[in-house]
């Protein structure tokens, strides 16, 4: 892993080619020929948002990872993009621990629950920084709660699921530990077309990678 990661896609690609076999075929027993993957994009407002959505599914895409931010009304948001999404279309809504507190988090999340397509809550608030609030708020609110992986958070049961990444070690190693708690996860790897490439070679390997994948090749033009 200390090479990093674009060295680790690069040389599977070529031992891949060179073998004459996809890259799942390094990285482990395939347990799933078809892989979710999530459109991502920024904060934005509703109807930049739903501009979004719709181009998301033009594409085949059924999931959308939103940056929930305080500075927009998100129940305005979610509830402007969920009229131009099929009624099985998911949001994946990123807070990255701006909801701070068990408390504000429940307060917003109940709303959430009774609106359509909502699915993933992602770090409403920093579980691993108050790990009896985090296990307090997974049990009070409908959809799941994600986290990013840390051995505290596994250990305290204080998410549904997680958002891994990383190199290809250390991905192995923390999925293990998921499947081994019973646990989805998404992987999430930032990069363009050759990332997202790479990581559903990785997905298609791991058993409880089920929740949609994250990469960037949708916000990166080039």
């Amino acid at each position: 892993d200390t090479v990093g990661t674009p060295a680790q896609i690069a040389l599977l690609d070529v031992c891949g080619k060179a073998a004459g076999v996809p890259a799942h075929k390094l990285l482990g027993a395939q347990v799933r020929g078809r892989c979710p993957i999530s459109w991502w994009s920024m904060d934005m407002a509703p109807d930049d948002w739903a501009a979004e959505a719709v181009e998301s599914v033009k594409r085949g895409y059924t999931s959308f990872k939103m940056k929930a931010r305080p500075w927009f009304d998100l129940i305005e948001q979610v509830k402007t993009v969920s009229k131009v999404v099929p009624d099985d279309y998911q949001f994946d809504l990123d807070f990255n621990g701006w909801l701070l507190t068990p408390a504000r988090a429940e307060q917003l999340l109940w709303q959430l629950d009774d609106l359509p397509n909502t699915g993933i809550y992602e770090s409403p608030l920093y579980a691993w920084e108050d790990l009896a609030g985090a296990r307090d708020l997974r049990q009070r609110v409908r959809n799941p709660i994600a986290e990013h992986f840390t051995p505290a958070v596994l250990d305290g049961d204080a998410s549904d699921g997680f958002v891994i990444a990383g190199a290809i070690n250390g991905i192995r190693q923390q999925a293990t530990l998921a499947a081994n708690a019973n646990k989805p996860f998404f992987l999430q790897m930032v990069g363009s077309g050759l990332t997202a490439a790479y990581v559903v070679q990785m997905g298609s390997v791991l058993s409880h990678a089920r929740w949609p994948y994250i990469s960037s090749h949708e916000i990166y033009e080039h």
